[in-house]
């Protein structure tokens, strides 16, 4: 993946960077991207929040996301970096970026998505500071391993847990440093890369405000992990 300005631009004199990659008789590379002129870039620690940086990002995330071939993994790089009102950097970082390489080229193995997770579970409400334990659980089709990625609605994503059995549950913890209302999502990946879509949320806030009947009502349900089953529902647990 070349970042740098011009680097897919063919000229007259001068073979194109990016496409000497694919031409080397010699041994080189299967595919490449690059900018066919100037490229923007945002500076300093922005510098991969969007333009060709933030697009290369993007590229990177389609192939962990289990894309199976070069042009999906570019298809679904641009899909994702379009922001919902792009301006005229957006619209010139996807016109000048070229894919050199045959799309149909397969990069990924060929395996069925896990099934979609059910939403999260664990508390719905608590205070900042505090560590809370989430948990989820899946299959998958194959009887593949899974690994689990938790999004905390906050910014931040837990990282892919070890491989568990098709079916097993997998937990962890998360601290909120601000108050606010959360969507807990969470997805699954197999041992091929293979990913599931992200689950329903599961919505909390914090911080907790003290209410009797729902501080009773979650010793409960902690009490009783399995039990009153519609209770939960209706109460949003």
């Amino acid at each position: 993946m070349c970042g740098g300005c011009s680097l897919g631009k063919y000229q007259s004199n001068d073979e194109c960077f990016a496409w000497s990659f694919l031409s080397n008789q010699n041994g080189g590379g299967i595919a490449s991207f690059g900018a066919t002129g100037l490229g923007y870039i945002y500076i300093g620690k922005s510098v991969t929040h969007g333009l060709v940086e933030g697009f290369m990002i993007d590229l990177y995330k389609a192939y962990d996301r289990g894309a199976i071939t070069l042009g999906e993994m570019w298809s679904r790089a641009v899909n994702d970096y379009m922001p919902s009102r792009p301006d005229d950097g957006d619209y010139k970082t996807l016109t000048e970026l070229h894919m050199f390489g045959d799309p149909t080229l397969a990069i990924g193995e060929e395996s069925l998505a896990p099934n979609t997770p059910d939403a999260p579970e664990g508390s719905s409400s608590g205070n900042t500071g505090t560590s809370y334990t989430y948990s989820a659980s899946t299959t998958d089709p194959e009887g593949d391993q899974i690994s689990y990625l938790f999004d905390w609605g906050d910014g931040t994503f837990s990282e892919w847990t070890s491989l568990k059995n098709s079916g097993q549950t997998v937990s962890t913890n998360h601290i909120w440093q601000s108050d606010g209302s959360y969507q807990i999502r969470v997805k699954a990946k197999d041992v091929h890369g293979i990913q599931s879509e992200w689950s329903d949320p599961l919505p909390i806030t914090m911080p907790y405000s003290y209410n009797p009947m729902h501080q009773f009502f979650e010793w409960l349900f902690e009490r009783f992990p399995n039990a009153f089953p519609l209770l939960r529902q209706l109460m949003g647990y």
